[in-house]
């Protein structure tokens, strides 16, 4: 098994991210602009733009329109940064040094001209750094408010749960396991024996940073696993309810059929252990018969970052994105352990079957998260009037990298059918098992998907 040594690594008792190198990247950039981080609730934006603040030395003035209301004001007039700048002193009681403070606007979908305000900022070219986060931007960009999108005059960066390898280190998981991890290499037997069983913890667990701290606070405290589960199963189910009530805030009208949507796709997602079908509409909620029915529940999910769809191609052709079809696709959850959550799918079931978590529903779902992290638009093919079908192509060059999960070395009729017809340079299959990438098909274990698509894909 892995063992949890010591505490963590991090001076303040958090847990590092790994878009900390991109946001000192982004501070040190002699044309560093306005930065909107982007992500959904809860996957640790705040606390990572006070580490950031912390790191660099600089003073952190925090900003949640949220919850400081009276602070929107400073925004109601001149939009020139330094009256703004003025106007937020005198609300907050502060000073902010422009050569050293690192201004953060939290929640900022709740001040949309403070968005506007952003490209005034980027404009200046003062030396304050200025950061600004939405859990829900994406429900108000483009919906008018009376501001306009700084489009062009801002640096993005999107922030998702932790991955693999974060949770590798919030586990403090053994130096040479982490380096492997980092390394992307084939693992001997007992490193594998011990990443296995990290990588079904964190199935369970999922990359939400408050789930993945409550687990390894209790798991090192020596208390019993089934309390660790049970505490953890509770974490998970009360940030499913908070998710849901949110969107009564942006879509009161369709706040109801929004959450019954997001509970479809994660019930529809695992109906079948050993395949994913397409998402269907027919007979799912009551008056909503095909996709233009639940068009604006999706565009919603997806612009909270709360799910990613996968489009079905049939025929493939350069570029994919011009031959797909909105309504044909399949749908993943933005976190392995909220999906767990949301169909109540226990941990002892994930621990005892040899086959759930490295195929179907679940080792898909964590692929694809894997995909998403790195920029890599999510698609499948099924072969029309087949049944052959490769759970995701990637577009490389002028051709295209079928990636399969499998739970173990089991030769696949439809990759060697897609090999033949359409002769990719390689393939890569992830599975259970440690790896052989000695021929064109490169086999991993699916730990090491993180790494694996960052070095190849």
């Amino acid at each position: 098994m892995y063992f949890y040594v010591g505490k963590n690594t991090d001076p303040k008792g958090k847990m590092l991210r790994n878009i900390l190198l991109s946001l000192e990247k982004w501070s040190s950039s002699p044309t560093r602009r306005s930065l909107v981080l982007r992500g959904a609730r809860q996957v640790g934006k705040t606390w990572t733009i006070r580490e950031l603040a912390r790191r660099l030395g600089l003073t952190l003035v925090e900003v949640n329109f949220e919850r400081q209301v009276s602070a929107r004001q400073a925004f109601d007039g001149d939009l020139d940064p330094e009256v703004v700048l003025k106007n937020l002193e005198i609300t907050l009681n502060t000073v902010i040094n422009r050569q050293s403070t690192l201004l953060f606007l939290d929640e900022i979908q709740d001040c949309p001209r403070a968005l506007t305000a952003l490209k005034h900022f980027t404009e200046a070219r003062m030396p304050l750094r200025v950061v600004a986060a939405g859990s829900y931007l994406g429900l108000v960009e483009g919906k008018g408010e009376g501001a306009s999108q700084p489009i062009g005059y801002v640096d993005e960066l999107t922030m998702y749960p932790m991955a693999f390898d974060e949770f590798a280190r919030a586990a403090n998981a053994h130096p040479a396991l982490l380096e492997l991890i980092t390394a992307g290499e084939l693992p001997s037997p007992s490193a594998h024996s011990a990443l296995l069983e990290l990588y079904r913890d964190y199935l369970f667990v999922g990359g939400m940073p408050a789930v993945v701290n409550l687990w390894f606070k209790l798991r090192t405290a020596g208390g019993s696993v089934l309390t660790a589960i049970s505490e953890v199963r509770a974490m998970q189910k009360d940030l499913l309810v908070r998710y849901k009530a949110d969107f009564a805030k942006y879509y009161p009208r369709d706040a109801f059929n929004i959450g019954r949507t997001w509970e479809l796709v994660a019930e529809q997602l695992t109906k079948s252990m050993t395949m994913v079908n397409r998402f269907t509409f027919k007979s799912q909620i009551s008056g909503k018969r095909d996709f233009k029915s639940f068009a604006n529940y999706f565009a919603c999910l997806e612009a909270c970052g709360l799910i990613y769809r996968s489009f079905i191609i049939e025929h493939p052709k350069h570029p994919l994105k011009a031959h797909k079809r909105e309504s044909f696709f399949k749908c993943y959850y933005f976190d392995t352990g909220l999906l767990l959550a949301e169909v109540d799918f226990s941990y002892a079931a994930l621990a005892g079957d040899q086959d759930v978590p490295y195929k179907g529903p679940i080792g898909e779902n964590f692929l694809a998260c894997e995909l998403v992290r790195q920029g890599v638009p999510l698609f499948c093919y099924a072969k029309a009037n087949s049944t052959a079908e490769i759970e995701f192509i990637v577009q490389r060059d002028a051709g295209f990298i079928p990636i399969e999960v499998k739970n173990n070395y089991t030769k696949a009729k439809s990759l060697d059918s897609f090999i033949n017809e359409f002769n990719p340079a390689y393939a890569i299959k992830f599975s259970n098992r440690q790896g052989d990438i000695s021929t064109s098909v490169k086999h991993y274990p699916i730990y090491l998907a993180g790494t694996t698509l960052r070095h190849l894909v």
